[in-house]
């Protein structure tokens, strides 16, 4: 199979035998865009502004603060970010409440409150990581059609978590033809169908792993299986 750039990630993360390929990838970009954002990103006034004005949710808040990296980047980001909160909320306090209230109407504070909600729902990290990671997936698409090493490599895999398994099969239509779709959505669901049957073995070798009469000779095997069993279930944050 000859390599471009964008899919070396892709074969790599194949390569490595995971219980998801993307999930093994969305860490790897996950991972990337948090050193980018603690060091060369400080230097572009562009990502500068992105953080002001988008912020970043709580889950990747608490990366960025234990990641390791620079702490000052962090303490000047949010010190610029703090700058749009305070206009946001400033804007808000100089409107004078009207509450709304009555029978037959709904009660409201009445304050429009989007200026403070949408600091909640967005996240310059969150945003960046969908998009590549949504790049991949059409990537991974464009393989299975395209090579057939990498057809063997998906028939070969470990499957999938449940999330990345729906993204790809929803993701096919768009991206193949009516009868390749069919073959592409078949090699997923037998390769998940077959690996989703092991983990509940190994859940059972797990369980069994507490009585005493059932007890097997390897419990190490099946105690590193179980955080590969929940990745299944939902996939990554």
């Amino acid at each position: 199979m000859k390599e471009k750039i964008y899919t070396i990630p892709l074969n790599e993360a194949m390569d490595k035998g995971t219980c998801c390929p993307l999930c093994a990838l969305h860490d790897k970009v996950e991972k990337d865009i948090i050193d980018y954002t603690l060091g060369p990103s400080m230097m572009e006034p562009d990502s500068r502004e992105e953080s002001n004005k988008e912020g970043f949710c709580a889950h990747h808040l608490s990366l960025l603060a234990s990641s390791g990296g620079n702490k000052l980047s962090l303490a000047l980001m949010l010190s610029s970010h703090f700058d749009t909160i305070i206009k946001d909320i400033e804007s808000v306090s100089k409107k004078t409440p009207r509450p709304v209230t009555g029978v037959l109407k709904k009660k409201d504070c009445g304050i429009d409150l989007n200026p403070l909600e949408k600091h909640m729902n967005s996240c310059v990290i969150c945003r960046k990581l969908s998009y590549t990671t949504g790049r991949y997936a059409e990537v991974f698409v464009s393989l299975w059609d395209s090579e057939n090493e990498f057809r063997s490599k998906v028939k070969n895999s470990r499957g999938f978590c449940q999330k990345h398994l729906t993204e790809l099969i929803r993701l096919s239509p768009h991206k193949l033809k009516d009868k390749r779709c069919g073959e592409f959505i078949s090699d997923l669901l037998n390769v998940q169908v077959n690996q989703v049957k092991k983990d509940k073995e190994q859940l059972h070798g797990f369980i069994d792993q507490f009585d005493y009469l059932k007890r097997g000779s390897n419990p190490d095997e099946y105690r590193e299986a179980l955080p590969d069993i929940i990745t299944r279930l939902q996939g990554k944050e």
